[in-house]
């Protein structure tokens, strides 16, 4: 009965360590608001999530391969499997091509992860201290959290390939681990007194977990790449950039649609009103992340339905796990926001470090809008197509000038506005008609040969 129940909600051995992760996320989420409440002061607070903010400038350095990499990936990943002594066996060609992309994206994101380091830190350096008389002890943890992630950074490639190669359950469970016990850190060194150094420790340990999924967990399957490729490449210029640049570009201008409102009330209205703003999103992100899972965990699988162009499966299951994960995330949003009310009514302190419930309500609609919005490209670029790219930099223009204009006169509620108005009225509408007519030429267009390739 209750493995007929897990597959009703299409909850697989993919599925659940991810949604569990993201479980503990949510229930994990209160206890770290009531901690960074009692241990950290309003403009600590502001600043914690600042840093939080301006680490998500990795996204601008990534250019989008990640997303590209785990779907050429799992094309190739069809023609092979899994050997039981963890190596890879299969088609020598598909091999070689697999070696071929993840040699590449490695070395790319060593050098992006390189250049992270350095200019964010320094960016952040300068934009830190406009309020540097907020709180005493901010460069050190800065610093450090700036090169620890850097080098998480570096290993996203390697989590990449592996999820390309349908090895999601692992990978989940593996994060799941992560996410528990790098909370129980976190919270540690709160409890500790170490102030801004709990998020540097979190992700000192995040990192060490990286290093031994790869280096213990998964040896033998990365051995495969220390070796050249023995047959077929694949070509960055005509099966990667294509897309990529595409991705590249709307991951320039993204960070203007997920990350910019912390920043622009930590600079026009100080490290308070920024605290209250990131410990918003926090919550909204993680109820937002949770349900994605759903998809986010199938998109190897339903990668192998496009490459062998059976439409009819992935359209069920694509549709499937949609209804599956919109449901959810409505009825998570009403419950946040019922606790939220109820709160404010019997006067509970602690709910002062978030946005009053109008600027809520108006964070979670945009937030319903983008779950849509990604799941539409999840499909659209299992057939590695990208079509976003004018979509994705008039959207994030749009955002970014109006929180600038919104949150620098306004506040949170010219920003929660603004979000809400862009997000439903705008990118939402202009992303249904591009879904709507690359679904119609996917199914128009006879088969084509994979891509050629390059000899070795």
């Amino acid at each position: 009965m209750m493995q007929r129940v897990l597959t009703l909600f299409g909850i697989d051995a993919a599925v659940w360590p991810l949604l569990l992760a993201r479980v503990w996320a949510i229930l994990a989420g209160p206890v770290s608001i009531v901690l960074i409440a009692l241990f950290l002061n309003p403009s600590e607070q502001g600043f914690y999530y600042t840093f939080l903010s301006l680490v998500a400038l990795q996204n601008l350095f990534e250019l989008g391969l990640s997303i590209v990499i785990i779907n050429t990936v799992s094309h190739e990943w069809a023609k092979l499997s899994l050997l039981p002594d963890g190596s890879i066996g299969g088609d020598g060609a598909a091999l070689s091509r697999l070696v071929s992309i993840g040699r590449f994206v490695f070395k790319w994101y060593i050098v992006a992860g390189l250049l992270f380091i350095v200019t964010v830190g320094a960016a952040g350096l300068y934009f830190l201290g406009s309020r540097a008389d907020a709180v005493a002890d901010w460069q050190a943890p800065w610093i450090a959290l700036t090169v620890l992630t850097g080098l998480l950074f570096v290993m996203l490639p390697l989590n990449a390939v592996l999820e390309g190669c349908n090895q999601v359950a692992a990978v989940n469970r593996f994060r799941l681990s992560q996410a528990v016990v790098g909370s129980a850190v976190f919270w540690l060194v709160l409890c500790l007194g170490g102030g801004l150094w709990a998020c540097v420790a979190n992700a000192a340990f995040n990192l060490l977990r990286e290093l031994y999924l790869v280096c213990a967990r998964y040896g033998r399957f990365f051995k495969t790449f220390l070796n050249q490729p023995a047959g077929p490449v694949v070509d960055w210029r005509t099966e990667l950039w294509p897309r990529q640049w595409r991705l590249g570009v709307q991951g320039l201008f993204s960070y203007f649609i997920t990350s910019i409102y912390t920043p622009v009330l930590f600079a026009f209205w100080g490290p308070v009103a920024a605290g209250q703003m990131g410990m918003t999103q926090q919550i909204i992100s993680a109820i937002q992340l949770l349900c994605s899972s759903w998809l986010q965990a199938r998109t190897p699988a339903l990668g192998i339905l496009a490459a062998n162009r059976d439409h009819e499966t992935l359209d069920r299951e694509w549709r499937r796990l949609l209804l599956l994960s919109s449901s959810v995330l409505a009825a998570l949003y009403i419950v946040f926001i019922a606790a939220v009310c109820v709160a404010r009514a019997q006067q509970v302190e602690l709910i002062t470090r978030l946005l009053p419930p109008l600027e809520i309500t108006l964070f979670i609609g945009a937030a319903i809008a983008t779950h849509f919005i990604g799941a539409m490209a999840i499909y659209v670029r299992l057939f590695k197509a990208e079509p976003f790219l004018i979509c994705g930099i008039v959207t994030a223009v749009v955002n970014g000038a109006l929180a600038f204009a919104a949150g620098s006169r306004h506040g949170p509620l010219g920003l929660a506005v603004a979000a809400c108005l862009q997000m439903t009225l705008f990118s939402l509408p202009w992303i249904f008609l591009i879904f709507v007519a690359h679904r119609k030429r996917v199914r128009t267009i006879q088969p084509v040969n994979e891509p050629a390739v390059l000899e070795a």
